[in-house]
């Protein structure tokens, strides 16, 4: 009995000791990529911002025309969607 809890003691310890001295060996190659890869989605979602901010000015005029408030309404929300996708990337840097 005492043979086994000093092997699971060993090993216990070795485990500890092979985390404690682990060294981050790519991790800055690692970063770059993920930080490349966060930029890129930033720049879809605010190319996709521009063009739901066209859809909503679109949205608004034809419901002016038309006299029809509830269309004028969502194409107002649609602009203020378009315009936080937009503002993403300062949104989330303000978060960070």
């Amino acid at each position: 009995m005492q043979k086994k809890k000093t092997c699971g003691n060993f090993l216990f310890l070795c485990s500890v000791l092979t985390l404690c001295f682990v060294s981050p060996v790519y991790a800055n190659e690692v970063a770059t990529k993920i930080e490349s890869l966060s930029d890129f989605l930033l720049q879809i979602v605010q190319a996709a911002g521009v063009i739901v901010i066209l859809f909503g000015i679109f949205s608004f005029g034809a419901g002016w025309l038309a006299h029809d408030s509830s269309q004028q309404f969502q194409g107002v929300r649609v602009i203020i969607g378009g315009l936080i996708m937009l503002c993403a990337s300062a949104l989330l840097s303000l978060l960070k």
